[in-house]
């Protein structure tokens, strides 16, 4: 592996986390992630963010909880540089903001799942509302905190448009 570059190495490094974070290899992914970050160049925010991405799940595995906390915020900030493309923005900062879906830290990642719908809206226009798996999260994650009433809306909203459609009929 010493052979590989910058990109590729990290991007090895990546998957090897990932294998010993699905193994549940905490300490052994920690390192991968950690190593894969100090291969990687400033700017190469995605990857960037991948790795802190996988850091912060490897850190709370390890009951480290404030300091996946600490890691899942830096992942966030790479995830939104500006200077990656919208749509890579988007996966990133969802990547980032499902894993505290996935260990149960809902209110800490509600302005974030908000803000990722707002996003997901931006880019690929209110029509795809409705059929987005980040809307899905976005009202599994409603109910999680108790917005009820924002969840009640966006659900009337969706049954309006349905009901505006115009479908096909046989002449």
């Amino acid at each position: 592996m010493n052979n590989l570059k910058g990109g590729d190495r990290a991007d090895l490094l990546l998957l090897k986390g990932w294998l010993n974070l699905s193994l549940k290899r905490y300490q052994e992914a920690q390192k991968c992630f950690d190593t894969s970050l100090s291969t990687l160049r400033i700017n190469d925010s995605g990857r960037r963010a991948r790795a802190k991405f996988g850091l912060t799940k490897a850190k709370f595995g390890q009951s480290k909880r404030v300091e996946a906390m600490r890691m899942y915020s830096s992942a966030l900030s790479d995830a939104n540089d500006k200077n990656m493309p919208a749509g890579e923005r988007l996966r990133r900062s969802f990547e980032i903001i499902a894993a505290l879906y996935e260990i149960g830290e809902y209110r800490s990642g509600w302005l974030g799942i908000s803000r990722a719908l707002v996003s997901f809206f931006e880019i690929y226009g209110e029509d795809e509302k409705f059929q987005s798996p980040i809307a899905l999260y976005w009202a599994n994650w409603a109910i999680k905190v108790g917005e009820i009433k924002k969840l009640e809306t966006f659900i009337n909203e969706y049954k309006k448009k349905i009901e505006l459609m115009e479908f096909p009929t046989k002449n």
